[in-house]
Protein backbone atom coordinates (compact mmCIF):
# COMPACT_ATOMS: atom_id res chain seq x y z
CA UNK A 1 0.00 0.00 0.00
CA UNK A 2 1.68 3.56 -0.61
CA UNK A 3 2.83 5.75 2.21
CA UNK A 4 -0.30 8.41 1.36
CA UNK A 5 -2.75 5.86 1.85
CA UNK A 6 -0.95 4.48 5.15
CA UNK A 7 -1.19 8.51 5.96
CA UNK A 8 -4.34 8.48 5.50
CA UNK A 9 -5.70 5.66 7.66
CA UNK A 10 -3.37 6.86 10.32
CA UNK A 11 -5.58 10.04 10.49
CA UNK A 12 -8.86 8.01 9.99
CA UNK A 13 -8.05 5.81 13.00
CA UNK A 14 -7.06 9.15 15.01
CA UNK A 15 -10.21 11.01 13.68
CA UNK A 16 -12.41 8.10 14.54
CA UNK A 17 -10.75 7.05 17.86
CA UNK A 18 -10.78 10.81 18.75
CA UNK A 19 -14.51 10.78 17.91
CA UNK A 20 -15.42 7.66 19.38
CA UNK A 21 -17.12 6.52 16.49
CA UNK A 22 -16.93 2.86 17.01
CA UNK A 23 -18.05 1.88 13.75
CA UNK A 24 -15.10 3.80 11.66
CA UNK A 25 -12.88 3.05 14.30
CA UNK A 26 -14.25 -1.14 13.75
CA UNK A 27 -14.08 -0.55 10.12
CA UNK A 28 -9.84 0.45 10.01
CA UNK A 29 -9.24 -2.21 12.21
CA UNK A 30 -8.60 -5.96 10.86
CA UNK A 31 -10.64 -8.78 12.81
CA UNK A 32 -7.39 -9.79 14.43
CA UNK A 33 -5.69 -6.71 15.16
CA UNK A 34 -3.40 -6.65 18.05
CA UNK A 35 -2.75 -3.66 19.94
CA UNK A 36 0.63 -4.00 22.37
CA UNK A 37 0.95 -0.94 24.69
CA UNK A 38 4.20 -1.10 26.13
CA UNK A 39 4.20 0.30 29.86
CA UNK A 40 3.05 -1.36 33.15
CA UNK A 41 -0.27 0.70 34.34
CA UNK A 42 -3.74 -1.01 34.25
CA UNK A 43 -3.84 -0.98 30.54
CA UNK A 44 -0.56 -2.45 29.27
CA UNK A 45 -0.09 -5.35 27.52
CA UNK A 46 -1.24 -7.27 24.60
CA UNK A 47 -4.89 -7.11 23.39
CA UNK A 48 -5.87 -9.38 20.37
CA UNK A 49 -8.88 -8.73 18.55
CA UNK A 50 -10.76 -5.99 16.84
CA UNK A 51 -13.04 -6.32 19.64
CA UNK A 52 -10.71 -6.62 22.74
CA UNK A 53 -8.86 -3.63 20.77
CA UNK A 54 -12.20 -1.31 20.51
CA UNK A 55 -13.29 -2.18 24.44
CA UNK A 56 -9.50 -1.30 25.65
CA UNK A 57 -9.56 2.28 23.55
CA UNK A 58 -12.82 3.02 25.23
CA UNK A 59 -12.15 1.75 28.75
CA UNK A 60 -8.93 4.09 27.97
CA UNK A 61 -11.06 7.48 27.28
CA UNK A 62 -13.54 7.17 29.97
CA UNK A 63 -10.74 6.55 33.04
CA UNK A 64 -9.72 10.27 32.88
CA UNK A 65 -11.83 12.98 33.79
CA UNK A 66 -10.30 15.09 30.08
CA UNK A 67 -8.49 13.28 28.03
CA UNK A 68 -6.76 15.67 25.24
CA UNK A 69 -4.86 13.94 22.25
CA UNK A 70 -2.93 16.08 19.76
CA UNK A 71 -1.20 14.95 16.92
CA UNK A 72 2.30 16.50 16.40
CA UNK A 73 3.51 14.33 13.17
CA UNK A 74 2.66 11.23 11.54
CA UNK A 75 5.31 9.25 9.55
CA UNK A 76 4.34 6.27 7.24
CA UNK A 77 6.29 3.99 4.72
CA UNK A 78 4.80 0.75 2.73
CA UNK A 79 3.73 -1.12 5.47
CA UNK A 80 2.48 1.04 8.35
CA UNK A 81 2.68 4.21 10.12
CA UNK A 82 3.60 6.19 12.97
CA UNK A 83 1.71 8.31 14.90
CA UNK A 84 4.07 10.95 17.32
CA UNK A 85 1.38 12.68 19.10
CA UNK A 86 1.21 14.44 22.87
CA UNK A 87 -1.53 13.75 25.81
CA UNK A 88 -2.74 15.96 28.03
CA UNK A 89 -5.09 14.07 30.86
CA UNK A 90 -6.79 14.89 34.03
CA UNK A 91 -8.01 12.49 36.52
CA UNK A 92 -9.32 13.53 40.20
CA UNK A 93 -6.02 13.32 41.48
CA UNK A 94 -3.43 13.24 38.48
CA UNK A 95 -2.62 15.44 35.53
CA UNK A 96 -0.12 13.71 32.89
CA UNK A 97 1.11 15.66 29.63
CA UNK A 98 3.13 13.10 27.74
CA UNK A 99 4.72 12.14 24.32
CA UNK A 100 3.66 8.94 22.79
CA UNK A 101 4.39 7.13 19.63
CA UNK A 102 1.99 4.82 18.31
CA UNK A 103 2.96 2.82 15.28
CA UNK A 104 0.41 0.86 13.14
CA UNK A 105 1.11 -1.86 10.09
CA UNK A 106 -1.50 -1.82 7.58
CA UNK A 107 -2.80 -4.54 5.47
CA UNK A 108 -5.43 -4.69 2.75
CA UNK A 109 -6.19 -1.53 3.79
CA UNK A 110 -6.84 -2.29 7.05
CA UNK A 111 -4.93 -1.81 10.33
CA UNK A 112 -3.46 -5.40 11.99
CA UNK A 113 -0.95 -4.35 14.58
CA UNK A 114 -0.61 -1.34 16.82
CA UNK A 115 2.22 -0.85 19.65
CA UNK A 116 1.49 2.36 21.87
CA UNK A 117 5.06 3.59 23.59
CA UNK A 118 4.88 6.11 25.66
CA UNK A 119 8.36 8.41 25.93
CA UNK A 120 7.87 8.60 29.56
CA UNK A 121 6.45 5.35 30.75
CA UNK A 122 7.45 5.47 33.89
CA UNK A 123 5.22 9.16 34.42
CA UNK A 124 2.37 7.80 32.30
CA UNK A 125 2.20 4.06 34.59
CA UNK A 126 1.71 6.47 37.59
CA UNK A 127 -0.92 8.58 36.36
CA UNK A 128 -3.32 5.47 34.73
CA UNK A 129 -2.24 4.21 38.17
CA UNK A 130 -2.70 6.43 40.56
CA UNK A 131 -5.45 6.50 43.33
CA UNK A 132 -5.86 8.67 45.97
CA UNK A 133 -7.18 12.08 47.02
CA UNK A 134 -3.85 13.82 46.90
CA UNK A 135 -3.27 16.03 43.53
CA UNK A 136 -0.07 14.57 41.57
CA UNK A 137 1.51 16.24 38.90
CA UNK A 138 2.48 14.46 36.05
CA UNK A 139 3.60 17.07 33.91
CA UNK A 140 7.25 18.09 33.01
CA UNK A 141 8.63 20.68 34.40
CA UNK A 142 8.89 23.75 32.16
Amino acid sequence: MPEDCNVEIARELWLATARGDLRALRALLSESVVWTIRASGDFSGEHRGRDAVVAVMVDVGESADDVRMTIVDVFSNDGGFVVWYRVEAERADAELDVDIMMVGEVERGQVTRLETVPVDAERTDRFWTSIGSDRVSLSPAK
